[in-house]
């Protein structure tokens, strides 16, 4: 039965478009002719994808529970609109469990591009990273607030730009903050 159905769509080439828009009303581009593709999915030269990192966590029988992968952008790069889609895919398959894209960017107009949700083509298939930009890392004004969140501190601390500061350093007692100005140059 399975390779009835199979020789169905090999010789009746218009038929999985025909399937597409009629019965799932899903939009079909413009076509001037359809052939048979290669069945066999595979990179035509072996591609590895290296992501800045990958942190897996994993519950009490080490098993993996979440993957994320982490990457830094300082600038677009248009080759992650294509690539982005394999790393979570490509993981997922590894590990068995869902994985999440992480994205870092220090600059608001990178983190709002390469936050755009990327469409794949099928239907609810969209990839939206997650993207930390300057308008999401919280401003600290309270010592204490700080004191108890030092990695949110270090984030704050790496900000590109001017942050309020307040005066005294929860993690260095009987100093005085520095100002932007001397802070940049230490």
């Amino acid at each position: 039965m399975v390779q009835s159905l199979v020789e169905l769509f090999r010789n009746e080439l218009s038929l999985s478009a025909d399937l597409l828009a009629g019965v799932f009303s899903v939009p079909v581009p413009a076509y001037r002719a359809a052939r048979l593709g290669d069945p066999v999915i595979k990179d035509i030269t072996p591609t590895e994808r290296r992501s800045d990192a990958v942190v897996v966590f994993a519950d009490a029988d080490d098993d993996p529970v979440l993957g994320v992968i982490v990457e830094v952008q300082l600038t677009w790069d248009e080759d992650k609109e294509w690539v982005w889609p394999a790393y979570p895919a490509t993981l997922r398959a590894r590990l068995h469990c869902p994985v999440m894209l992480l994205v870092i960017s220090p600059t608001g107009a990178v983190a709002t591009r390469c936050a755009v949700p990327i469409h794949l083509g099928h239907p609810g298939l969209v990839l939206t990273p997650l993207v930390l930009g300057p308008d999401q890392i919280p401003v600290i004004t309270d010592p204490a607030q700080g004191a108890a969140a030092p990695r949110t501190r270090r984030a704050v601390r790496h900000h590109p730009q001017p942050r309020p500061r307040v005066r005294g350093d929860p993690a260095r007692p009987g100093q005085r903050a520095r100002s932007q100005r001397t802070r940049r140059r230490v």
